[in-house]
């Protein structure tokens, strides 16, 4: 008698337990698609050159989403497409509120890009990448990696450690926050194949001399020179500076009186 009791009763149990999975579903997919849940608010944070409405539409959002229906890691695959963001991180805020946050890459010099002739402008950053074309009414207050052509060894978006413009690099990011000798004054930064590269100072009509390799300890003398010549306010003097002369030497032409 019991046995058939239970076997009644089984059946009627897991229909009835089908049911309310079934209602608590709909009633939770109801919830969530109500107003309460759909996306009002998107907060972004950590941009700077790329303004918040191109960092939405690059992530490709729109109106009347439901929170739980985004797909944070596809947003964040797509915003790292947009060439000035290094990276993205994007995160639910319940109930209504999505949160972006990137890094932006940080342009350390401007160098030449395309065919002779048509040329243009890109942003290098402190990796290598060339990632952008400088745009009109964009920020051009950095370094010129100059007269390097093919010698810029740039392979997928990225400058060759093997190239030429690797020693160019290596001495801008020592030049990042020198007290001597820093960035915002280093104007342009020439490469001669014969002759290797030339700094040119942004408070100085005077070349450097750099020639080729020994980047460190050409930039460890140089500053060493140039703080000198900056206590005895005898800069105006100089006609050129020379660290390509003599191996662990540095040569200081005086302009004639």
């Amino acid at each position: 008698m019991r046995n058939r009791f239970l076997g009644t009763m089984l059946p009627t149990a897991t229909l009835l337990l089908a049911v309310a999975v079934v209602l608590v579903w709909l009633g939770y997919r109801q919830l969530l698609s109500s107003n309460l849940f759909q996306l009002s608010s998107i907060e972004v944070q950590g941009n700077r050159a790329v303004l918040r409405q191109q960092i939405i539409e690059t992530a490709g959002l729109r109106g009347r989403q439901v929170l739980i229906d985004i797909d944070c890691r596809a947003l964040e695959e797509k915003l790292l497409g947009h060439p000035w963001i290094k990276s993205a991180q994007v995160r639910r805020r319940w109930p209504s509120t999505l949160s972006i946050a990137v890094a932006e890459r940080r342009p350390l010099a401007l160098v030449n890009l395309g065919n002779k002739g048509s040329e243009r402008l890109h942003y290098l950053d402190s990796d290598g990448e060339v990632f952008a074309p400088v745009l009109a009414s964009q920020d051009i207050d950095f370094p010129l990696l100059s007269g390097l052509g093919e010698e810029l060894g740039v392979k997928k978006g990225k400058v060759a450690a093997e190239s030429p413009a690797a020693e160019a690099l290596l001495l801008l990011r020592l030049a990042l926050g020198d007290p001597i000798l820093p960035i915002q004054a280093i104007s342009e930064l020439h490469y001669d194949a014969g002759q290797g590269f030339v700094l040119y100072l942004t408070d100085a009509p005077f070349p450097v001399q750099l020639g080729r390799g020994g980047m460190r300890g050409k930039f460890r003398r140089l500053t060493a020179v140039l703080k000198d010549l900056y206590r005895r306010g005898s800069l105006e003097q100089v006609a050129g500076i020379r660290l390509d002369y003599m191996e662990n030497r540095v040569l200081v032409a005086q302009r004639a009186p």
